[in-house]
């Protein structure tokens, strides 16, 4: 595009611009980063830390309980004795914390021995319960920790649990359970805290609570007792033959994921939490096969992990996206990471401006209770809220391309940039241009003037963008200085105070610069270098104003283009038609109409043009190929047709005279005293009601057609009819 002036402007908008421009192929691990939300490059964004509190302990690992929720809202954990399982009511003010299951409930039932040998003394068993879980199925998985097995309640029935031990050769320790979306459970085993770490196993459980694996193998044993007659046979992972994951960070099975936690993304994808003196880290699995590179959290968010849940987003089109929430050992506050994935591939993206702050926390677990993460503090459980807390780096430099004008010794004009410099942030330009590409390299760099915010906004004819002096959002200008050559190089220096950040929508580099002193001024102010150069940018100002005019009129047609005038103006547009929009009317809807209303008004005051105004009124998106024309209507009349496009409707506008059972008069038409219209109800006659009916109603004719106000009206009959008194067929009969 060029201005009236014939100068031209380099543009760089968007995303592939800013990369192509600056030279980089990826904006992450710079200093500024494309938002696309905004549509703006921004300085990069750092995370919230919340200070550490002097003499505060960080969490230990040890403090870490089994915690689950059901889909009714009720939060089960494992008490501070790992032999309790306490349970309360989330949302509910008025619940109290309750005992759900301890180990004297196991005792066995009291019985009279009778006969038989006496009975043994009653004990209960000293289980040390680790982790827990709650299945899709309603099922509460409690792992043991003190003897290798699980506890298994059914929610639903009630009643006691159902004891499961461990009968493998592998060590089993319970420390984290994770509930599988197809009713199945995963378990971590490792060691408890303070004991010798040597490798953590994942082993999957199905909805039975029998052992599987997670990728089938050919050589699976048949063990059900039931097979189909014929067909192919039944086959089961089992117990015998299914293997756990061993956690190693690589094929050569060393050094082992000191694994923490673990969580599902879906049934077969899931993540494990690993925390060390090596780092904090977050494994992608999918089935048994680790995918990509995990994920470091303490560089550069310095989190060292305690716990982490995951919560899906329910609005995605894929299962494998959502939020992974984690807490760090401090305790202070939750970190919100953003995952996309799929079989192959995964993304963890730290959502910066967020501040997940924790109170007084108990470091038992984070859970997720009906699409809202809580957390424990004592015996309660609060919900983990978001507070926006922007932290952005405070100085960034951008480097872009050389621009080329392809005119030798040109006068780069002017430099315009949409976007939002707020108070406390700025954004200052520098340029080199030389004749020569490679010589810019050797070139120093120029400071340009600081930028100013135009009060008239863009510089296009008819495209109205008000400034905004408080938040710094609008049109920003500089006039080069000393740009001179046919290429040109800009470097933006964009500055913040860690809070805020300059937000840089496009850039418009125009070239050659359109000179008033060399268009319309004698030579004679052109002979010192010195004085030329600063009265040429000095009339550049008045130039820059003038031309914004200049195109206004010159492209004047715009304005009387439906198509093409700015959406402010179509109701000036429409007044030269006597239009009065309604005000909830779109801008869709009136060009629609401008660009139509000579046809609507010729039409105005017929059938076709009613039901084009309820087309154009009542439609949620009217078309141009929604409007009828006359072969329609004749369509609709004819019954030939039936859809217009308005909503699968049909519109059909009745006429009042079709309706009309007396004269136009008797509705309070006085200029139509007569017709149109039938005066008398028309019954039709069927063969099956006889001849008599049929004559008395044209005997009834006869007699309304020829009385005219006389009585005699059978003599007028005859007399019409030409017969005589004497003929045998005149007509004589009672009417």
């Amino acid at each position: 595009m060029i201005d009236v002036n014939n100068t031209k402007y380099h543009l760089i908008k968007g995303e592939a611009d800013w990369l192509r421009y600056s030279g980089v192929d990826d904006f992450d691990g710079e200093k500024f980063i494309w938002k696309a939300g905004k549509k703006a490059l921004c300085l990069h964004d750092e995370p919230f830390i919340f200070p550490p509190i002097p003499g505060e302990t960080a969490i230990e690992l040890n403090q870490r309980r089994g915690a689950a929720a059901d889909q009714f809202g009720m939060v089960y954990w494992v008490g501070e004795d790992r032999k309790t399982i306490f349970t309360h009511q989330i949302g509910q003010a008025n619940s109290k914390v309750r005992k759900f299951w301890q180990p004297s409930m196991a005792k066995p039932r009291p019985c009279d021995p009778g006969d038989f040998t006496p009975q043994p003394p009653l004990t209960e068993p000293d289980w040390q319960l680790g982790s827990l879980a709650i299945t899709t199925e309603h099922f509460l998985i409690a792992g043991i920790i003190s003897e290798p097995g699980l506890l298994i309640f059914d929610l639903y029935a009630n009643g006691a649990p159902i004891h499961m031990s461990w009968q493998r050769p592998e060590p089993f320790i319970p420390f984290d359970i994770a509930a599988a979306p197809d009713g199945g459970f995963t378990v971590l085993s490792r060691a408890m805290p303070g004991e010798p770490f040597t490798v953590a196993y994942v082993w999957f459980f199905d909805a039975q609570f029998r052992l599987r694996d997670p990728e089938p193998r050919s050589n699976t044993s048949v063990r059900d007792d039931f097979q189909p007659v014929t067909g192919a046979k039944r086959e089961f992972d089992v117990s015998a033959s299914a293997q756990g994951v061993a956690m190693y960070r690589n094929a050569a099975q060393t050094p082992a994921i000191n694994a923490i936690a673990l969580c599902h993304i879906t049934t077969d994808a899931w993540l494990v939490l690993e925390s060390s003196a090596s780092g904090s880290f977050i494994y992608y699995y999918y089935k048994d096969k680790q995918k990509g590179d995990p994920f470091k959290l303490d560089d550069p968010f310095n989190i060292r992990a305690h716990v982490f849940t995951f919560l899906p987003d329910s609005d995605a089109d894929t299962p494998g996206a959502g939020r992974v929430f984690v807490v760090d050992s401090g305790g202070n506050q939750a970190f919100a990471f953003t995952l996309t994935s799929d079989p192959t591939s995964w993304e963890l993206r730290l959502q910066e401006d967020r501040y997940h702050p924790i109170q007084l926390y108990s470091g038992k677990a984070l859970i997720t209770v009906l699409g809202v993460v809580y957390y424990d503090s004592g015996d309660n459980w609060r919900n983990l809220k978001s507070q926006y807390r922007p932290r952005f780096e405070r100085k960034a430099e951008i480097t872009l391309e050389p621009m080329n004008s392809h005119i030798f010794d040109c006068t780069w004009h002017r430099l315009l940039l949409e976007g939002c410099i707020p108070a406390e942030t700025s954004v200052r330009i520098e340029t080199r241009a030389a004749n020569v590409e490679q010589q810019l390299d050797y070139l120093p760099w120029h400071k340009e003037p600081d930028l100013y915010l135009r009060h008239t906004g863009n510089e296009f004819p008819f495209q109205k963008s008000t400034p905004n002096k408080h938040t710094g959002s609008g049109t920003w200008e500089l006039l080069f200085q000393a740009a001179k050559g046919q290429f040109l190089q800009i470097r933006v220096i964009l500055e913040g105070n860690g809070r805020r950040t300059p937000q840089l929508e496009q850039v418009r580099c125009y070239y050659p610069r359109f000179s008033y002193l060399q268009e319309y001024l004698p030579a004679v102010y052109r002979h010192d270098s010195h004085s030329a150069s600063f009265l040429d940018r000095f009339l550049s100002n008045s130039e820059g104003f003038f031309t914004m005019w200049e195109g206004a009129i010159a492209n004047a047609q715009l304005l009387f283009d439906s198509s093409t005038i700015a959406a402010d103006y179509l109701d000036w547009l429409g007044g030269w038609f006597g239009i009065a929009f309604e005000h909830h009317w779109e801008e869709k809807r009136k060009r629609l109409f401008i660009r139509n209303a000579i046809t609507l008004f010729n039409q105005r005051g017929t059938k076709l043009g009613l039901l084009n105004a309820l087309i154009l009124a009542l439609d949620d998106g009217p078309e141009e190929h929604l409007l009828l024309n006359p072969e329609d209507i004749a369509c609709q009349d004819s019954g030939q047709c039936h859809d217009f496009g308005f909503n699968q409707t049909n519109f059909r506008i009745v006429e009042n005279f079709l309706f009309r059972s007396a004269p136009g008069v008797v509705f309070g038409q006085t200029e139509a005293s007569s017709g149109p219209g039938v005066t008398t109800e028309y019954i039709p006659w069927e063969p099956g009601q006889g001849r008599e009916v049929i004559d008395k109603r044209y005997r009834t004719f006869l007699q309304q057609k020829y009385s005219a106000g006389s009585p005699d009206w059978r003599l007028k009959l005859n007399q019409a009819w030409g017969r005589d008194e004497g003929d045998s067929s005149v007509i004589n009969f009672q009417a």
